[in-house]
């Protein structure tokens, strides 16, 4: 009795590393498809399939995702930064809060907009590269401590659910406007 409890101990340790290979191996596969790297160019790739775009950045630049939802409205993203850090939500998650970032900070921020209200759906797609010179800037903005970003409605063919925000620190480079341009005209549907 005691052997065959002993024989089950040494069976565990196997049983996990054959369960921690097959989950690498599943993570291996579909990592790639979510972000691929370039080795060569220094940018990587995002991709969201089910919305059918992507977009790529610099690897020295933060990605993260976010996701908000109020009563009728929805927002799921991404913001990439020159920070290294992730840029914090406010305390309802509802904007962003820059109080606490360094004034070089360059933030774009790219969100599929579900809810808060009909949309014109015979809208004229965006004409694709986008470009940050056809942007104008916000109405207004909701963030903390930050300027008025920068905005461009993106209307993918069938959904005119997108926006495009991009704000700038009021001691931003000249080469991270100049890259922040470079991300915005990477997206493609």
């Amino acid at each position: 009795m005691i052997r065959s409890f002993l024989q089950g101990k040494r069976r565990m340790p196997i049983a996990l590393g054959i369960v921690t290979i097959i989950i690498s191996l599943m993570v291996g596969v579909y990592l790639p498809k979510l972000l691929r790297h370039d080795a060569k160019s220094g940018w990587r790739t995002v991709d969201d399939e089910v919305a059918g775009w992507s977009m790529r950045y610099p690897v020295q630049w933060q990605l993260q995702h976010f996701d908000y939802s109020a009563i009728k409205l929805t927002l799921k993203g991404i913001a990439i930064s020159n920070m290294r850090a992730e840029i914090p939500r406010s305390s309802d998650g509802a904007s962003w809060d820059f109080r606490s970032l360094a004034p070089n900070f360059v933030m774009i921020e790219f969100s599929h907009v579900f809810g808060g209200g009909p949309r014109n759906k015979s809208v004229a797609p965006s004409r694709f590269p986008l470009s940050l010179e056809d942007a104008q800037l916000a109405p207004s903005s909701d963030s903390l401590g930050g300027p008025t970003p920068l905005y461009l409605p993106v209307v993918a063919p069938g959904d005119p659910g997108f926006r495009l925000e991009v704000w700038f620190g009021t001691h931003a480079s000249l080469a991270d406007k100049a890259t922040a341009a470079k991300i915005v005209s990477s997206i493609s549907f």
